[in-house]
């Protein structure tokens, strides 16, 4: 169940970090993960969960819980005709608004958006939406970061054209 990875995760790895040090070190030999897994957590949780973490002990792949358990999600999600959107803001979000954001997602991706809304203030204004690898970018500091850019370039062209007015074939 995602419930007991989650919770393993949270409350485990995050709220423990010594434990993850010891469960993911390769000084600690695997019986001794396998043993420290088995008395910790036999009859805290289903069999199957505790199974899971012993392979992975045996085989020395508890390094990569916290990226299986995004996959799990991701698996999970999909499964669910969900996916999970970083929306990135200067001030935070009415409700009206993230529902607006969910609607034009919903209606672009044919699928239910799960929404992890950030204030970051750096952006000045405006929003950035991120659905797996696509970012939409529409925040006041892109914006002003093109004009910029915009302006460097058509400055650099008018100094250059400038320049060959100037300079001849035979002058040089």
């Amino acid at each position: 169940s995602s419930d007991l990875f989650d919770s393993f995760i949270h409350d485990v790895l995050d709220a423990a970090p010594a434990i993850e040090q010891a469960l993911t070190s390769s000084f600690v030999d695997q019986e001794v993960k396998i043993g420290v897994l088995d008395k910790a957590l036999r009859g805290q949780c289903s069999n199957l969960f505790l199974n899971f973490l012993k392979v992975a002990a045996e085989h020395e792949r508890l390094g990569l819980l916290r990226i299986l358990h995004v996959a799990a999600h991701d698996l999970h999600d999909t499964l669910r005709n969900k996916v999970r959107v970083l929306v990135s803001t200067a001030t935070p979000l009415g409700q009206s608004e993230q529902a607006q954001i969910e609607q034009r997602i919903r209606s672009r991706l044919g699928k239910e958006p799960v929404l992890d809304v950030q204030v970051n203030p750096d952006l000045i204004g405006g929003i950035v939406v991120r659905v797996g690898d696509r970012v939409f970018d529409g925040s006041l500091a892109t914006q002003l970061a093109r004009v910029r850019e915009q302006l460097i370039d058509r400055s650099v062209y008018e100094i250059q054209s400038g320049r060959d007015r100037f300079s001849t074939s035979t002058g040089n």
